[in-house]
């Protein structure tokens, strides 16, 4: 096997890894407008 394939095989393996682990690279918050919270809490969403 060479370099480039064992470098991404033990990138891979870290990756399911942290996976498993749950750990996160980065997280995202998303800012929910009160029309749309008020709109899931009474089940009226737009599906």
């Amino acid at each position: 096997m060479d370099a480039e394939m064992s470098k991404f095989s033990a990138d891979l393996l870290q990756s399911v890894r942290e996976m498993k682990a749950n750990v996160r690279a980065r997280e995202m918050k998303l800012n929910i407008s009160d029309v749309i919270e008020a709109r899931h809490k009474t089940g009226l969403s737009q599906k």
